[in-house]
């Protein structure tokens, strides 16, 4: 609802440009997003006030999942009323479902409050992470302008990234969580777009996108708590339409 919202009011605000027929477009692309998992990072901490475990698990290898995602946006194209070839817009990308599953390495490190802390183990572990991403980002293009039908393009964006994570611990099910954080993303692109009439482009590009570092926490019990963090970044390959007013 909330990103129906955001859309509405964004196409709402472009609606009276669209009117005056000066350059004002809409969009819509599909298509997928490779999406790399990395510095993933588990903590766990138990307190009850006379003992305290640390456990520590740490992913050195990146996780890689491919999964689909839809964009729509509402922008200007500045060549309709001058000579400089660029475009600026308002785009929402959803990302579905994906899950990683990470082999992590961890140490377990003990203590009581009357004995200096040690190491009691070492090991690896496995834990899920299912992923959905909602962007919302503003987008510059330059337009390599010809005589030709075909269109090469360059951009880059920046706006900001709320992903849900619904992740389990799979040795212990009964640890997990689903929450949600906002991060800064920004973004590069490289694309070429096709007139295939006065008013509509066929649009095919690629984009690299970093999503920032995510974390999310919870509080089992009143002594029991574990948060894990990761850093996502993808390459976004799409195929669009885009139609002028």
């Amino acid at each position: 609802m909330k990103r129906l919202l955001l859309i509405a009011l964004a196409a709402t605000s472009f609606s009276g440009l669209a009117h005056a027929n000066n350059g004002v477009y809409a969009s819509v692309k599909a298509g997928v997003s490779n999406t790399k998992m990395k510095n993933n990072q588990v903590n766990y901490f138990y307190d009850d006030g006379s003992y305290y475990s640390y456990e520590d698990y740490y992913q050195h290898d990146q996780s890689k999942s491919i999964y689909p995602s839809i964009s729509t946006a509402v922008g200007f194209d500045f060549s309709k009323i001058s000579n400089i070839n660029t475009r600026i817009e308002l785009e929402y990308t959803y990302k579905h479902s994906t899950k990683f599953e990470p082999t992590s390495n961890y140490e377990i490190w003990t203590n009581t409050y009357s004995t200096d802390k040690y190491l009691s183990k070492k090991g690896t572990k496995k834990f899920s992470n299912d992923l959905k991403s909602q962007s919302l980002m503003v987008n510059g293009y330059y337009d390599l302008a010809n005589k030709s039908k075909f269109t090469p393009y360059l951009g880059a964006g920046i706006g900001l990234t709320r992903v849900k994570n619904d992740y389990v611990n799979l040795d212990y099910p009964d640890y997990n969580l689903s929450k949600s954080d906002n991060h800064f993303t920004w973004s590069t692109s490289i694309g070429v777009s096709y007139n295939a009439a006065n008013n509509v482009d066929l649009d095919l590009s690629y984009r690299y996108v970093d999503l920032g570092k995510f974390r999310f926490g919870k509080d089992f019990k009143e002594y029991d708590s574990e948060e894990t963090s990761f850093k996502l970044n993808s390459q976004d390959y799409s195929l669009g339409i885009r139609y002028t007013f």
